[in-house]
């Protein structure tokens, strides 16, 4: 994308720009300490991005088709980021791709003290997804550790995935996921299986447990703080139609 500062890190492939990829396997742990600032050049936010999949970090563009990508070791990351922050178990964003067969078992844990000055996303499969997405689980733990923070965006959490604009069909998530004082911008919602979705979902599953300690009101009813939502749901979280 033009003018925008993106970076992607993966166990297999950080930036996967060729057509289609299949049978990606990473087993090796991930650790990432890292605080990402910009130059004057970059002075939008909402451009700026930090992307980590445990086997793949960032795909492009709507000709492409993924399948079959596997992740088994723990993903552990602490960012601290000017703008967005995408951190996944399988992928760290999909943009347009088209997706099949994607499974995570690794756990995800975003550490104490990272914050987004813009959108934080954390997901078992992918946080992050602008194509369809199909056959795919999630079995890993996701665990957000105490006092991690969203500036100006939203947060979302999720077993399978974050927020997308793309059709999920048959996606499910047995992992566990614990969030411990979260800070948002805006939104804050966390789910099972998808936490925000402005496409049509079909037989979407979760067997995982969802514990939420704390937060920015102290409570989980529907409205918290400053105005601001939390949505906390088994399966979906938020589901915006579309005319």
């Amino acid at each position: 994308e033009k003018n925008a500062y993106n970076i992607s890190v993966g166990g297999c492939v950080g930036y996967q720009t060729q057509t289609g990829a299949s049978y990606y396997t990473n087993n090796a742990p991930m650790d990432i300490d890292c605080t990402l600032t910009t130059s004057e050049e970059y002075t939008a936010i909402d451009k700026v991005r930090f992307n980590a999949g445990g086997a793949l970090g960032f795909t492009t563009t709507s000709s492409k088709e993924f399948s079959y990508l596997t992740n088994t070791g723990n993903v552990t990351a602490k960012i601290v980021s000017v703008g967005d922050i995408r951190i996944g178990g399988a992928c760290g964003q999909n943009s347009g791709g088209t997706m099949s067969h994607i499974t995570n078992t690794g756990k995800v844990t975003l550490k104490e003290g990272s914050t987004a000055g813009n959108i934080l996303d954390v997901a078992g499969i992918t946080p992050c997804s602008t194509g369809a997405i199909s056959d795919s689980s999630n079995s890993g733990d996701i665990v957000i550790e105490k006092g991690a923070s969203s500036g100006a965006g939203y947060s979302c959490i999720a077993g399978c995935v974050s927020w997308t604009q793309g059709v999920l069909t048959n996606l499910s998530n047995s992992g566990n996921i614990s969030v411990t004082e979260l800070k948002s911008g805006k939104t804050y919602q966390v789910a099972g299986g998808v936490a925000w979705t402005e496409a049509a979902v079909t037989n979407i599953e979760n067997s995982g447990s969802i514990t939420i300690t704390g937060g920015q009101s102290g409570t989980l009813s529907g409205i918290v703080s400053d105005d601001k939502i939390a949505n906390i749901a088994g399966c979906v979280a938020w589901l915006q139609a579309k005319k």
